[in-house]
């Protein structure tokens, strides 16, 4: 049997797994109702499309019209709702759950079923260590493995319906388990490792470890971060297959501790052989992916390790829902400016390149608190830029390269850490920020976090990034050429606007076409080496009427304040900031084409090289105006609007 689209189902309970589940059908085009007991979280799957309709309370008719119910709730919680609203359930309903222990819940569930409904009980292996609708993310379930745990009470098609609403939801291994024995499987593949992450976490009480942490105790202890009330009902339900796995756990770390204490290296080196071989069983499949291979004769560079391709960060590192929300509602208004509809002037400003995590988000949160205080006037969307061009090759490539800037390059864990800061700057202060497209095949690393784009003058040129930037739904701006070439520029924007089909990340794709690329003027360097600015009165007049010539849509500029604009020279963004401004009050054309301006700044003035003393909060790329001037500037901006 296989689940209709026109099945009408009813969830109970919206929390990250029921929030998921919803989610999920939803967007497939199933007809979602929930139950659940806050109005608040009703209210916000309603106000995000996530069900259909529902109630926050157990309302008999949402109830009763139901034909596949699913219960995500904890054990107890589950049974208590059947034992109270069961009778609501109308005959030929199907139900199923989410618990993570079946026996004792599978047997008193069943018992509580009204004459002609069928219960089926479930296990979906994937969920998040965070709590709550905000969290749900039907992504997570994508390829991973889901349990369907009938008895000799359930028909064939129950457990069909069941094994199919698996698959509906993106589960990639359906398995079919009596009770008793998924009970003993979930002991020692979930039960245990959360027993053993738990008590890492409590074992030890030295303060200050997380200074000295590593990736592999990071990892070991990553689901450590518990739900207390769920797991510690969980285990107990579990507990006599529990309490065998733990004992076969504790005579184990036993043998290997006498093992060290004897200085055994020959059998301890054979575990460890053992272990090895017994956990590439547990990789996961990734057919999608095509392994480079190591050594490629034609090419000389070594491939030192395949990376987790974009997909996989994001299933690690997701974006909430809420937050998702929030970003979306910024680049909408960000998109008014260009189109014309909002007269805010927007500020793409902050570091020349993101280097601590702490102290970026320690800038961008004192940009916050001026936001507020402009908000009629100006939008601001944070820099961070996580990628460096260097002219020469040589010096810092940002922290894409380098998290840690003291540090040997790390390509993964710098994928890892400009994907952090980039939500973590959102979650603490609501901005979703801008990037620079320096390499375009790892933009996807980024792309559901970013508000805006910028293309530099180095890269602007180059096909691939004209034609990745077509493929983008927010604001892209198109540097001007370090040579100065203006019709470059226009090109690249022209290109950007179209609709192409090329090569991608090993995909043939096809894009829309980005109607909100624009110009970003950032001066020029002549061939001797001479810096010319380009942001004056008669520079804009002559962009304007390039745009009026070329009939790209939403005629746009940014002006960058810094690099050959200034000479390098940091102080004087503030007198160019104001120049542009004048110019804008000047001119109804230049007014209406200047949409916002670039600035560099950050904590404190100016920049320095990079050491093991270095002041955080300055600089250790180009040079940079410090916060205090910044502050001030925002406010003369604001007022000159």
């Amino acid at each position: 049997m296989n689940l209709d689209k026109n099945t009408r189902i009813l969830i109970v309970g919206l929390g990250v797994m029921g929030g998921g589940y919803a989610k999920a059908l939803t967007d497939k085009g199933y007809n979602v109702a929930a139950i659940t007991r806050s109005q608040k979280t009703l209210d916000y799957a309603l106000a995000h499309g996530i069900v259909g309709g529902g109630a926050a309370f157990p309302d008999s008719e949402l109830i009763s019209a139901a034909e596949l119910i699913v219960i995500a709730l904890y054990p107890q919680a589950a049974i208590d709702w059947v034992a109270e609203h069961g009778k609501h359930i109308r005959k030929g309903a199907v139900v199923t759950d989410v618990t993570g222990v079946k026996c004792g819940v599978v047997e008193q569930m069943q018992a509580l079923m009204p004459d002609g409904v069928e219960y089926i009980s479930a296990h979906p292996m994937a969920g998040r260590e965070s709590s709550g609708i905000e969290y749900s993310d039907p992504r997570v379930f994508l390829g991973a493995n889901y349990i369907v745990t009938p008895t000799e009470k359930n028909s064939e098609a129950a457990i069909e319906l069941c094994a199919d609403l698996g698959r509906v939801l993106g589960f990639g291994r359906i398995s079919v388990l009596p009770p008793g024995k998924h009970d003993s499987m979930i002991a020692f593949l979930s039960q245990l490792t959360h027993c053993i992450a738990v008590t890492l976490m409590t074992c030890n009480q030295s303060e200050g470890m997380e200074r000295f942490s590593g990736d592999s105790f990071r990892d070991l202890t990553r689901i450590a971060k518990i739900n207390d009330r769920m797991w510690s009902e969980l285990f107990l339900a579990n507990k006599m297959p529990l309490l065998k796995e733990m004992d076969g756990f504790i005579e184990e770390f036993k043998r290997l501790r006498t093992m060290i204490a004897e200085d055994n290296a020959e059998d301890m080196r054979a575990m460890m052989r053992l272990s090895t071989e017994r956990r590439t069983k547990f990789d996961k499949p990734k057919s999608h992916i095509i392994p480079e291979e190591k050594e490629d004769t034609n090419m000389s560079m070594n491939f030192n390790r395949k990376l987790p391709i974009p997909m996989e960060i994001k299933e690690q590192y997701p974006l909430t829902l809420e937050l998702e929300k929030r970003r979306d509602e910024q680049i909408s208004e960000l998109k008014k400016i260009f189109t014309g509809e909002s007269d805010k002037f927007a500020l793409i400003i902050g570091p020349c390149s993101a280097d601590h995590e702490d102290t970026v988000i320690k800038y961008i949160h004192n940009l916050r608190e001026v936001q507020e205080k402009v908000k009629d006037k100006i939008l601001i969307v944070p820099r961070i830029y996580t990628n460096k061009p260097r002219t020469t090759g040589a010096g810092y490539k940002g922290m894409l390269h380098q998290p840690n800037p003291n540090a040997d390059p790390d390509m993964l864990k710098g994928i890892i850490a400009i994907r952090d800061l980039h939500i973590r700057a959102m979650r603490e202060t609501g901005f979703a920020c801008a990037d620079e497209m320096l390499y375009p095949e790892n933009h996807r690393y980024l792309s559901d976090l970013l508000a805006y784009v910028a293309v530099g003058a180095r890269s602007v040129e180059n096909q691939q990034h004209r034609l990745t930037a077509s493929g983008m739904d927010i604001p892209v701006g198109m540097k001007n050429p370090t040579g100065g070439d203006l019709s470059v520029m226009m090109n690249s924007i022209t290109a950007a606007q179209g609709s192409h089909t090329f090569l991608y990340r090993g995909w043939e794709v096809k894009s829309d076409g980005n109607p909100f690329a624009h110009a970003i003027l950032r001066g020029y360097v002549d061939k001797r080496g001479v810096s010319h600015p380009n942001y004056h009165y008669e520079d804009l007049i002559t962009l304007h009427d390039l745009y009026a010539a070329g009939g790209q849509s939403n005629p746009a500029v940014i002006v960058d304040t810094n690099h050959a604009n200034s000479g390098k020279k940091y102080l004087e963004q503030p007198r160019i900031a104001k120049d542009v401004l004048h110019s804008c009050n000047c001119s109804a054309d230049i007014r209406k084409l200047v949409k916002g301006l670039m600035i560099e700044s950050y904590i404190y003035d100016g920049c320095q090289k990079i050491s093991e003393d270095e002041i955080l909060g300055k600089s250790i790329t180009d040079p940079c105006l410090g916060w205090e001037k910044t502050e001030r500037l925002i406010y003369d901006i604001a007022e000159m609007l």
